[in-house]
């Protein structure tokens, strides 16, 4: 009889706990599922997946620079010291799957210095020395912005060919041919560079074809000078001159102005001396010989010496 009771009160028991039993475990299961759910016995979420844990930094030791000491003990310091950049250190990656990477650390040189300059071979003929330049014609013209102040001295002899003189008299015309004669000239100069400037003094003689008559030409000129470097030793230049020339037939003269141009090759032999190959056009105005007018015009080739100071 006392199972009986025990039987029912506990089928009892049960209908009524049970329904507040399983709702109370369906809320327990709620609240584990709950992502801000704290499991008091290791005060943890299960739900929140763990990362790995960050590695310890790694020390890096830079070596500092050695200051050497005085026999007195003091300590020196270096006049250039040299920066030390810090080493980069490249990040690491995390990842929940596997464990963070190892670190590479890749020092930096302590300095880079510039590469040297590629030495390019130097031909010594093209490069003249202060002492070339101030001697060699073909040198003159490579210093532009510092002249070089050269004085020189020319002397030069050559032949004379004179154009069929047109003598005019009393209204009369006529020519006279002349045959080639010889000539002769010195100048003194001053060379600024690329352009020299000098005064000279030419002797000019020749005779008619016909008869006796002796022809004579004596110039005193101011002549400027453009000298072409060639990176060799022979100088082209070109040239003019104005002055005057006294004009003698059988010993009458007369005075009238003149004037000349030229060309010609300045060929170096040493550092002091050149040869000039050279060429002089001169024509003046009509002197007066005995109240006849002369028309007068020569050519020169000339062979010449240039001495240089």
């Amino acid at each position: 009889m006392r199972v009986k009771i025990v039987i029912v009160v506990f089928s009892l028991f049960c209908l009524l706990v049970d329904p507040v039993l399983a709702e109370t475990l369906q809320v327990a299961k709620v609240y584990r599922d709950y992502p801000g759910y704290i499991n008091p016995a290791v005060c943890e979420n299960p739900n929140v997946s763990k990362s790995p844990a960050a590695p310890a930094p790694q020390i890096i030791v830079v070596p500092l620079p050695v200051i050497p000491e005085t026999a007195a003990g003091t300590s020196v310091k270096p006049e250039n010291p040299v920066a030390v950049p810090a080493p980069a250190v490249e990040p690491a990656t995390a990842t929940s799957q596997s464990a963070a990477s190892p670190v590479t650390v890749t020092p930096s040189p302590a300095s880079s210095l510039p590469a040297p300059a590629p030495v390019e071979n130097v031909d010594p003929l093209k490069v003249p020395t202060a002492k070339t330049m101030a001697t060699y014609p073909a040198y003159a013209s490579l210093r532009d912005d510092n002249p070089v102040n050269v004085p020189y001295l020319s002397l030069w002899a050559g032949m004379v060919a004179t154009h069929d003189v047109d003598v005019e008299y009393n209204h009369n015309s006529t020519e006279v041919p002349i045959d080639n004669g010889f000539a002769g000239g010195a100048a003194v100069g001053y060379d600024f560079g690329p352009v020299r400037l000098e005064i000279e003094g030419s002797y000019r003689d020749s005779n008619a074809e016909e008869g006796d008559a002796d022809l004579k030409v004596r110039a005193l000129m101011a002549n400027v000078y453009a000298d072409f470097n060639t990176g060799g030793t022979a100088t082209p230049y070109l040239g003019a001159g104005v002055g005057v020339a006294d004009v003698d037939v059988e010993h009458e003269d007369d005075q009238v102005l003149a004037g000349q141009v030229a060309a010609g090759i300045l060929f170096a032999v040493t550092e002091k001396v050149a040869i000039d190959l050279g060429y002089r056009f001169m024509m003046t105005d009509d002197p007066d010989i005995n109240g006849a007018e002369l028309e007068l015009r020569q050519h020169t080739a000339l062979l010449g010496v240039q001495i240089r100071f």
